[in-house]
């Protein structure tokens, strides 16, 4: 993966027109949450700058929503809901992260294992900036033993709202979901799927304090 000088996408508040159904459609915070996710990778011209864009208010579609930030040929990217001539893209940066809409035309979609092997899950996975991280590990019976932590503090110097998840379950093709043990309707729930290298995981917003989630797109660290 080449490394470029991006700007990191500042979570908006203004929906999109050209997609009001889903006012929050090309977020990275919400990217987690979102359907039908793929493997992608950046198809462009030499020298071509492939500059993301905006959801706010108008976007994709004006001058206005290109950002700064570019990709370029051969870049790997998850994928979410193409619709109108636009895909929504996630890159990692080596440090941190990318979200935007490109056009349609300029992503190939690539293969990953819909039942990858065991081995393929184990190991330890953080998001962007650290946190949450998830370790999986192998189990007995064809399972998979799953833990992790995440947290949100308000203010430096106040007392972070911690999260846990830990569970045993076997994956079903590249989906696994780890559920605490008793009433699910009280209890911690978080999905995961395995999409090539990325891990990515969405929960049921009971795995903790206030504003604590799992949501998140997770690479393995060597």
């Amino acid at each position: 993966m080449q490394i470029h000088t991006l700007v990191i996408l500042t979570l908006l508040t203004l929906p999109a027109t050209s997609y009001a159904i889903e006012p929050y459609t090309c977020r990275n915070g919400a990217f987690p949450t979102y359907t039908e996710l793929n493997l992608g990778e950046i198809v462009a011209g030499k020298g071509e700058r492939v500059h993301a864009r905006d959801d706010m208010d108008g976007c994709p579609d004006q001058k206005k929503c290109i950002q700064k930030g570019y990709l370029i040929n051969g870049d790997k990217v998850l994928t979410a809901h193409p619709s109108d001539g636009w895909v929504c893209i996630y890159y990692f940066r080596k440090k941190s992260e990318y979200t935007g809409w490109i056009p349609q035309k300029n992503v190939r979609t690539t293969p990953f294992p819909k039942n990858p092997e065991l081995r393929s899950w184990i190991g330890h996975w953080e998001a962007d900036g650290g946190t949450p991280e998830i370790t999986i590990s192998l189990a007995k019976k064809n399972k998979l033993k799953v833990s992790g932590e995440a947290y949100w503090q308000a203010f430096v110097n106040s007392l972070p709202h911690i999260g846990l998840v830990d569970g045993v379950a076997a994956p079903v093709g590249n989906k696994l979901t780890v559920k605490e043990e008793g009433d699910e309707s009280i209890g911690c729930v978080v999905n995961f799927e395995l999409i090539g290298p990325y891990l990515v995981a969405n929960d049921n917003r009971l795995c903790g304090g206030a504003n604590v989630s799992f949501d998140a797109i997770y690479r393995r660290k060597p």
